[in-house]
């Protein structure tokens, strides 16, 4: 009788956990009103006693999770599968979000730099910094790039890292990695963007830096009448670069060339993003504008002030968040607002530039996913040559070919003339 009680027991508290768990996930039936539904859902490591999310980021391929006391849990992007669950660093450092290539994932914890294995969590090597890190790393197939609070940006080599590893001279011998180390008047205030070739970064006094990835040699140099204090944006040709005093350039990647300016009534604290063809900019107090990527040609007759951060673009809509943390769905091509999702508890959910999944998340550790329907392969925005190499299939006689997910959405017709400097 005492195990019958004890096992009564537990699957009441399992149902009642369950009933929990299906009050706060997306219902079924709002999401099909916008053509969405939820494609996977799960819970990061977390105990809620004591710790909460940190940050959620995301590349192509996963999801990763942090916790206030440093626990990562990862999962694969497309199935919500947990690939691992695993403390980087000692508990409760102060950390930046993770970054992510292709096979790594790098955490800058206090002076030390850790690098995982992205699927499976365990540690590659850990590299000691020569100084306190300003921002997130950023990482390329062959270098990681690093900037400082007193204005340096170091690059590494990462095959001498592994080899250093390897070789078990790490940490000790974390300064015969390093490439360069390149002197800025003021603190870095983003993670460096690569392009393999050249490696650009801003200081917060108003200048940005373009080197080359080999050695320490500056490509080209921009200079700003006003403070950088917000993280750049970039696309596989372009450089977007906001200013303190609301002005926002757009520069040739490779040779900084000036390609056009945004200028706001409000200052542009949030990281402007590419997606496709278009720019999204979200100046405060405004809301997001669109703008044509290669012009600057604002898409939209006026900014759409329910929108105060972009989540996710699909096909021919943004979903972004309004004032009240609702989930705003607007129409891509002139930004009206079509539809609102009241899910206020997913306070943690990241901007996704890099596919058209939508990533839902909980301070207590809830990740949801969402797609719209008929997305079955994901669209792939900020790297579309990351993109799986697909077979082409013939369509049925009468049957119209299958529409590629990564083809950018239709512009409108008739454009409105941008708010745009050309100098």
């Amino acid at each position: 009788m005492p195990t019958v009680r004890i096992y009564l027991a537990a699957l009441i508290c399992g149902m009642l956990a369950m009933s929990v768990q299906a009050a706060d996930l997306p219902q079924s039936a709002d999401l099909a009103r916008y053509d969405l539904q939820m494609a996977w859902w799960g819970r990061a490591s977390i105990d809620p006693a004591r710790e909460k999310v940190d940050y959620v980021v995301n590349d192509e391929e996963m999801v990763f999770v942090r916790s206030t006391t440093g626990v990562i849990t990862a999962f694969d992007a497309e199935t919500g599968r947990k690939a691992w669950a695993s403390l980087i660093g000692r508990p409760d450092q102060v950390s930046y979000a993770p970054v992510s290539n292709t096979d790594q994932l790098l955490v800058a914890v206090g002076l030390n730099l850790i690098a995982v294995s992205k699927k499976t969590g365990e540690t590659i090597w850990e590299l000691r910094l020569p100084k306190h890190p300003s921002a997130p790393p950023a990482v390329d197939t062959d270098q990681m790039y690093l900037g400082m609070v007193d204005g340096s940006v170091y690059g590494y080599d990462l095959k001498i890292v592994q080899q250093l590893h390897e070789e078990r001279r790490l940490p000790a011998f974390s300064h015969n990695a390093m490439l360069w180390r390149y002197q800025t008047p003021s603190e870095i205030v983003s993670p460096p963007i690569s392009t393999g070739r050249s490696v650009s970064f801003a200081s917060s006094s108003g200048s940005l830096y373009s080197v080359s990835a080999k050695e320490q040699k500056l490509v080209f140099q921009f200079e700003c009448d006003a403070k950088i204090m917000t993280p750049l944006g970039r696309n596989e040709k372009s450089i977007l670069l906001a200013a303190e005093n609301s002005r926002m350039f757009c520069l040739d990647q490779d040779n900084g060339q000036f390609r056009w300016a945004f200028t706001s009534a409000y200052p542009i604290r949030q990281q402007p993003r590419f997606f496709g063809s278009r720019v999204y900019v979200t100046p405060e107090s405004v809301g997001t504008f669109a703008l044509n990527a290669d012009s600057g040609a604002q898409m939209w007759e006026f900014p759409q002030a329910q929108a105060r951060r972009v989540l996710m673009v699909g096909q021919n809509r943004l979903y972004a968040v309004n004032a009240q943390n609702e989930i705003v769905i607007l129409e891509a091509s002139d930004g009206k607002v079509i539809g609102k999702l009241s899910y206020r508890h997913f306070t943690k959910s990241p901007t996704n530039d890099r596919t058209d999944r939508m990533f839902l998340a909980t301070q207590d550790g809830l990740l949801v996913c969402l797609k719209e329907r008929g997305s079955a392969i994901p669209t792939f925005h900020l790297h579309p040559e990351r993109r799986p190499i697909l077979p082409e299939l013939t369509p049925e006689e009468g049957e119209a070919a299958p529409a590629d997910p990564n083809a950018p959405a239709a512009a409108p017709t008739a454009p409105v003339e941008p708010a745009v400097e050309n100098q």
